[in-house]
């Protein structure tokens, strides 16, 4: 089987392995689609969620087919569809008695233990694997990013009394997006400074979609953020947006950060003005499987526009230039690999 890793920084490499021996509780299961995340193009430039680690197997946005399943595993068989929740969990820890597998003392991913998703097979425990009754597999590979999304928004009080700014209308943002505006909220507000995403999120019909790099745009953010908004959802990983949502919440409101940035990064707030307007700040790592199981729901019954998330499809040999495409800031939403060719 072709086994792909980031063996260093910029170095991802292909390389020929046997395929694994099939323990009782595991699951071989072919790649169909395989989504690029924002963390891939991190490791790809030299940090990993779980710092410098190298050979670091990435791709962890899976659909995938099933090949071969362990002696134990009742749930699945062969040809099954699934998804992979890329966390491997203890189940015996704290977090995980408290349902916080995300936060698992023991927990690895699939990019620590087994193949990363961007190679021909996964390798994964039984538990891992989520069997899905739709064969739109470019669909299904945004489980695992809509499961991110919507174990953030749990954290919320979305109600249609609220008004709520979107920094960031990538395809985490548009996921905000939609599921945001299926609660029918007073008021939704998205910025960036990408045009075509803009104008994607008003083909989404949010009430405004602003750039504020625009003199006219910058003057209405200037005008709404004076008001403050009561949830604030940064997707950016910008240092300088998350200061700035201090600035723009409402007396008693919420904010949600969401975008990642580097492991060094440091935020200057002023402790104060968050007492003073008795604020929430919230941070929100991974999922659980709750939030995966409502994820592959939604996908399944067709209440996501996929359509306004994926940018392209693209076969596996595009992998190296859809990261650089990402980091570049040319792509509009989700570029996902077609692992089969």
């Amino acid at each position: 089987m072709r086994q792909t890793i980031l063996a260093a920084p910029k170095k991802i490499e292909s390389r020929e392995v046997p395929l694994p021996q099939i323990e009782p509780d595991g699951v071989l299961a072919k790649t169909l689609r395989t989504g690029i995340c924002g963390t891939d193009v991190h490791s790809y430039y030299g940090e990993t969620i779980f710092g410098k680690v190298f050979p670091f197997h990435i791709g962890h946005e899976v659909c995938a087919i099933v090949e071969e399943v362990g002696s134990s595993v009742k749930t699945l068989k062969k040809g099954d569809v699934v998804v992979v929740n890329p966390f491997f969990t203890c189940g015996g820890c704290t977090a995980c008695y408290l349902g916080m597998e995300n936060n698992c003392a023991h927990k690895t991913t699939i990019g620590l233990k087994g193949f990363g998703g961007f190679s021909e097979y996964v390798y994964v425990p039984a538990t891992s694997a989520f069997k899905v009754q739709s064969d739109d597999y470019n669909a299904m590979s945004l489980a695992e990013p809509l499961s991110t999304v919507i174990y953030g928004l749990d954290k919320l009080r979305i109600d249609p009394t609220k008004t709520v700014l979107i920094n960031g209308i990538g395809p985490i943002g548009m996921m905000f997006a939609q599921l945001i505006k299926s609660a029918n909220v007073s008021q939704l507000v998205v910025t960036d400074l990408n045009q075509e995403k803009l104008r994607l999120a008003r083909k989404l019909g949010v009430d405004l979609a602003l750039c504020p790099k625009d003199t006219d745009d910058n003057a209405k953010l200037k005008e709404l953020t004076e008001q403050g908004f009561d949830i604030i959802i940064d997707c950016t990983g910008s240092i300088k947006s998350m200061q700035s949502t201090v600035d723009c919440v409402v007396f008693g409101g919420q904010i949600l950060l969401f975008g990642i940035c580097s492991a060094e990064s440091t935020m200057g707030i002023k402790p104060f003005q968050l007492y003073k307007k008795d604020a929430t700040i919230f941070s929100s790592f991974a999922l659980d499987k709750n939030s995966f199981r409502k994820a592959i729901s939604l996908l399944e019954n067709g209440h996501i526009n996929t359509e306004l998330l994926i940018d392209e499809v693209v076969p596996f040999s595009q992998l190296e230039d859809s990261i650089k495409k990402i980091a570049d800031g040319k792509a509009n939403g989700k570029i996902i690999i077609d692992t089969t060719r």
